[in-house]
């Protein structure tokens, strides 16, 4: 291969890695790498804007930090074996999927799905692990309210009952008066 072969090939690397290193940073989901210890080493832009943090606040942090309150998507305690953190250090498999919320101590709360993957490393490297983050909030929320509106379709409705004058609802027309001679009934106009 000549010299000129060898720098456009270069030049064609240098152009692909500049291609990819704007799709990672710039793109739809957001990318944190995390260290074995569970320390954040990298975040793009978009989970800059999915955690509400700079880059800046982020790096350093590690992935349970306190002020990250992480629960299922119902509020309760979501067990640290089951983060995807967790699962990925002891299996040392990929995972997809993971949902867990993250709750601020100022009441913001994000439903997050979370895929992780291990980072093939270098001989006496520190291993790494790469996790994109999607915010599923507002998916979940919109879920929670059409289960909501389906129970109160399935729920049961009282039946109308005829009175003098009408059909009524129980519960939402006139109330029963005792009549002269003890017994109950309608009054009309009452």
């Amino acid at each position: 291969m000549g010299q000129k072969a060898i720098k456009e090939t270069g030049a064609g690397l240098m152009k692909d890695a500049d291609f990819l290193t704007h799709v990672i940073e710039e793109g739809p989901a957001g990318i944190t790498v995390v260290s074995a210890e569970g320390k954040l080493l990298y975040a793009n832009c978009r989970a800059e804007a999915i955690l509400g943090l700079s880059r800046s606040e982020i790096i350093g942090r590690t992935y349970n930090a306190p002020e990250w309150r992480i629960t299922d998507f119902d509020g309760f305690p979501f067990p640290k074996e089951a983060t995807p953190f967790e699962q990925v250090r002891q299996t040392g498999l990929p995972v997809y999927g993971v949902e867990h919320a993250i709750c601020w101590p100022d009441g913001t709360r994000k439903c997050l799905s979370i895929n992780g993957v291990p980072l093939e490393t270098d001989p006496g490297g520190e291993a790494r692990m790469l996790f994109t983050i999607e915010d599923v909030t507002k998916r979940y929320e919109a879920e929670c309210a059409r289960r909501e509106q389906e129970a109160e379709l399935k729920r049961p409705r009282p039946s109308p009952v005829l009175v003098p004058g009408g059909w009524i609802l129980p519960g939402t027309g006139p109330k029963p008066r005792r009549r002269r001679g003890g017994s109950t009934g309608w009054v009309p106009g009452s």
